[in-house]
């Protein structure tokens, strides 16, 4: 009886990892889990601080975004006070903090993973200007748009599981997937709505109009809640960012197509992960079968 029960968990199990293969559903990391940064980022955040699982099964690629993005702006402003106003705006936003707690209006609750933005971040975003050149302040502003006023965080967090509809897809041409965490939703709605603000003005008589779309496109694209509540996920990998934004590598100093592309996960990377632990789990439940 085990080893019929064991059978069929292997195949359930290896069911659904095929499954995602095939219809490239690539997983970045757990949905409702606190995790420590594998080390200390280059801001005040100290190996104590735990971050959503997001945060830190991407740690190295977060890590390699901030990097390529204060080298871009070390091309426009160069100064230490600069650059390390940047990386702190920066780490802000990519590590917010994750903790375990009572919701305090339901006291009674079970205890439950809360994402915590950093409350000093638009603090931070303001500093970039004090410290930086009107160079690097026309990254964040245009006529009509000031990215420091839409950091909008709620000082009591979302719960790290609460996945919520992007309502705002209406700004993206291309159909979107699922939901997103709630705790990541005003994040992606600010890149994007930086892009669209200040990068497409930049770049309007730069780029041809296929080409801006195309990068349009890339950052309507997010990760989502996989349907079973427990992943975040994606459908997108490095490979096809890099050959859909070739059109936009002629352009340095305004589009770095590595830091945009190293968002999205290697599909070689992830096909060899999902093909062991499909081995794994055959390996392991064929010691019980026999």
């Amino acid at each position: 009886m085990a080893s019929y029960k064991s059978c069929v968990f292997t195949l359930f199990f290896v069911g659904i990892l095929l499954k995602r293969i095939r219809s490239k559903e690539y997983i970045l990391s757990k949905l409702n889990q606190c995790t420590r940064v594998p080390d200390e980022p280059p801001c005040n955040i100290s190996f104590n601080h735990f971050v959503p699982d997001y945060a830190s099964q991407r740690y190295e690629i977060m890590m390699e975004t901030i990097y390529r993005k204060s080298k871009d702006i070390m091309r426009l402003d160069s100064r230490p006070q600069c650059v390390n106003s940047y990386k702190d705006y920066l780490c802000a936003q990519l590590f917010p903090r994750c903790s375990k707690h009572q919701n305090p209006r339901f006291e009674n609750l079970e205890m439950q993973r809360w994402v915590v933005h950093d409350p000093d971040i638009k603090m931070k975003c303001w500093k970039i200007f004090a410290a930086c050149n009107s160079r690097v302040a026309s990254r964040f502003m245009s006529s009509d748009y000031f990215l420091c006023d839409h950091l909008t965080y709620t000082p009591l967090g979302w719960e790290s599981d609460r996945c919520v509809p992007y309502d705002l897809d209406t700004r993206c041409d291309e159909q979107q997937y699922g939901k997103l965490p709630m705790w990541f939703l005003n994040y992606h709605d600010q890149n994007l709505i930086q892009y669209l603000n200040v990068t497409i003005h930049r770049l309007n008589h730069t780029l041809p109009k296929t080409c801006r779309q195309r990068l349009h496109n890339i950052h309507c694209r997010h990760p989502w809640c996989s349907a079973d509540g427990q992943h975040i996920v994606i459908n997108f990998t490095r490979q096809q960012c890099d050959k859909y934004l070739e059109c936009a590598r002629f352009v340095p100093g305004e589009v770095n197509v590595d830091a945009i592309c190293i968002l999205f996960p290697s599909s070689t990377l992830t096909l060899m992960s999902s093909l062991a632990l499909v081995v794994t789990a055959v390996i392991i439940h064929g010691f019980i079968i026999v």
